[in-house]
């Protein structure tokens, strides 16, 4: 669960000009409309989760029920974090009966769109990012006594560590509903094209959640529950097979309803075993934040974990411990070999260590990063802070600036941020600029095995100079186009764009251990059987990335922010400049089916699915406007990522309504147990009703 900085703390409070003393994220508020009275928690009556997890790459869609407990009219806000690096792709919500996809649009015409709306009370929502891969959701009015329903779907790629994918799931977001929940549910169809190995769900053993194996690529991963709010998040560890220097490469080519182009999109993932290689000596320095915003039982636990790092220490690394607050104190002046007096020297240091202080980062980087860092280790700083800058510099890019400087002998840097404080910013770009990666912890009890874990890391061989071709591929917009060094049990990302379609040989030469290695394997770029849409937008999210990095270069040129806003509205992903807007006024809507007593069916498409959720059978009823009589109707059932699971009914129609009893056991491919779509689709219009299979 990513927790809020107190600086984007205070930001959101101003933002919903509340006092609010208990305020997290995942938080959802509700107020009258047009008004300064006291935000109440709103009840989520539901929520529902779909994961499509192929290799390295998670597409996760959530369907949240909201219901407005209050006797009037309300505005409701919602707030709620993703993993980082996530894309949201779509919101849609429900409002009398219709749903509303919303688009893409400038942030600021989104906003003053929907600030009038609400003035004059009429529906709209607004989604955005307020920092720290952290959104916020309003939609406003909601009628008195009353549920909403909002569904999101978001792109990830999903974090590797010594062979092992996790996927986290922030069902802890949900217990910010003053009461239990209806139903909870999580749904992982994990697809490898390596054998999975293991995949173990962070409840193993509950009877709430179910792993069923498919096959040795294919595993499902349930977990339901009822009247519960969740306690902590949902993840799972999945472990495939990887004896060797191994390469996965992604693809997609675009349909023209996509708006995306003609050209194909590619992810290149490269990954290292973690067993079976020779691990370095290490030049490694440990540095502590020891200001005074670390309690007694914090420094308890990093005491801990100090030891258990001079525990695990070999004869033949290089160490130091480096402990800073308003001032910055090395146990020695330099590395020091390990002996038993070098030891001896460590523990009583770290006993001696007292919280006090402000946080002074850039002397305790610079201090550190101006030792000796010996040739043929593996050079290395783990960062432990729970605190923003206080003290010395506490600009972030000049922090940034002066880490490269200082760096001469190319240490990687591996921030650890304990709590709710710590800028990801300035941490995940000192990370990305030296080679390193941030991890963050909520829980103190996790930095002693954190630190076990870190060390295992680190010691790994480099894989250096690595270099992918793409054969007879013509590619272009390549990211990043210099890989970077990485230690085994890591992964190199390739993102790019490519023209002409077929089989091509894709090699990646390198240096492990400092000998070369080459890896071949041949990829059908193109191949509908196989593509992955979510590889076009994290090609979109790269590129816009690498205009944000330039816009942090030379400042906010109208050039490079009007082209991140055009690549956000054709990809249809959120970025710091744009929103996700839906209104009804647009007249942007498809019927749901769902219509309240006091309400006229509307002259459109519209569908029924009863029961649903469903097990084996459901039955669709289609209502039709008189103008599409004599015309061909298509009703599909689709997945959550877009793929036609089956075609229900294509045919000439001339009836007003008709009905459809569906086998759902009788698909040729096993329908896995979450959130899928029955589509309906004419010449003259189009609608979709989600449908759940348990």
């Amino acid at each position: 669960f990513q927790a809020v900085s107190m600086k984007l703390m205070i930001f959101l409070l101003l933002l919903l000009a509340v006092a609010l003393p208990a305020y997290s994220t995942g938080s959802l508020f509700v107020r009258p409309v047009n008004s300064n009275q006291t935000h109440a928690a709103m009840s989520i009556v539901s929520y529902d989760a779909q994961a499509v997890i192929t290799d390295h790459v998670a597409t996760t869609k959530v369907l949240q029920v909201f219901k407005n407990e209050l006797n009037q009219r309300v505005e409701s806000t919602l707030v709620f974090p993703l993993p980082p690096g996530a894309m949201i792709t779509e919101m849609a919500y429900v409002f009398n009966g219709r749903r509303y996809v919303a688009s893409v649009q400038e942030r600021q015409s989104a906003q003053a769109k929907y600030d009038d709306k609400v003035r004059r009370l009429i529906d709209p929502a607004l989604l955005k990012e307020i920092g720290d891969n952290i959104f916020q959701l309003n939609i406003a009015p909601i009628e008195p006594l009353s549920e909403v329903i909002v569904d999101i779907t978001y792109v990830e790629v999903l974090p590797y560590a010594l062979g092992v994918v996790s996927y986290t799931h922030f069902t802890k977001t949900a217990s910010a509903s003053p009461r239990a929940l209806r139903r909870v549910s999580i749904t992982a169809d994990v697809t490898s094209t390596k054998r999975i190995v293991s995949i173990v769900p962070s409840r193993p053993g509950s009877q709430a959640v179910e792993v069923n194996h498919r096959s040795d690529t294919r595993k499902i991963v349930t977990f339901g529950d009822e009247n519960i709010l969740p306690d902590r998040n949902f993840r799972i560890d999945i472990t495939h097979e990887n004896a060797a220097l191994d390469m996965v490469v992604l693809t997609y080519t675009p349909e023209e309803s996509d708006s995306m182009g003609s050209e194909g999109f590619f992810g290149s993932f490269v990954t290292l075993p973690d067993e079976g290689v020779a691990t370095l000596p290490r030049s490694i320095v440990v540095v502590a934040d020891v200001s005074s915003s670390m309690t007694p039982q914090r420094m308890d636990h990093l005491r801990s974990a100090l030891h258990s790092f001079l525990d695990g220490l070999a004869p033949n690394d290089r160490f130091n411990i480096v402990s800073f607050s308003t001032g910055v104190v090395s146990m020695k002046p330099d590395l020091v070999p390990v002996n038993e007096q070098t030891i001896q020297d460590a523990r009583e240091f770290i006993e001696s260590r007292v919280a006090m202080g402000l946080t002074n980062i850039s002397e305790a980087l610079r201090k550190t990063l101006l030792m000796t860092f010996h040739e043929g280790t593996s050079k290395s700083i783990v960062f432990l802070t729970d605190g923003a800058p206080s003290w010395g510099i506490v600009d972030n890019a000049a922090i940034m600036d002066s880490t490269r400087s200082w760096n001469t002998s190319q240490a990687r840097i591996f921030p650890i941020a304990i709590g709710n404080e710590p800028s990801d910013a300035l941490l995940r770009g000192i990370a990305t600029a030296t080679g390193g990666f941030l991890t963050r912890i909520d829980a103190d009890d996790s930095i002693p095995s954190l630190m076990a874990f870190h060390l295992r890391r680190i010691s790994m061989p480099l894989l250096e100079q690595a270099r992918i071709s793409y054969g007879g591929l013509q590619t272009r917009d390549v990211f990043p186009t210099t890989l970077p060094t990485i230690s085994a049990g890591e992964r190199i990302l390739q993102l790019g764009r490519f023209t002409n379609a077929g089989t091509h040989t894709v090699s990646l030469a390198a240096t492990l251990n400092g000998i070369s290695t080459q890896r071949n394997v041949e990829i059908p770029f193109g191949d509908r059987n196989t593509q992955t849409l979510a590889v076009a937008r994290l090609w979109a999210q790269a590129k816009v990335q690498a205009l944000l990095d330039e816009i942090a270069r030379v400042g906010e040129v109208d050039e490079l922010v009007k082209e991140i806003i055009r690549l956000s509205i054709q990809f249809n992903i959120l970025t710091k400049y744009t929103a996700l807007y839906a209104d009804p006024d647009e007249d942007t809507g498809s019927p749901t089916g769902i219509h309240r007593p006091d309400e006229r069916p509307i002259e459109v498409v519209a569908i029924r699915c009863s029961p649903n959720p469903a097990t084996s059978h459901v039955r669709l009823s289609v209502q039709l406007p008189e103008r599409v009589f004599g015309e061909r109707v298509v009703v599909q059932l689709l997945d959550i990522v877009g793929r036609v699971v089956g075609v229900l009914y294509d045919d000439v129609t001339t009836g007003r309504e008709f009905a459809l009893d569906v086998d759902l056991t009788s698909f040729s491919m096993d329908l896995t147990p979450g959130m899928y779509v029955v589509y309906v689709k004419t010449p003259k219009g189009s609608t979709s009703q989600t449908l759940f299979i348990q």
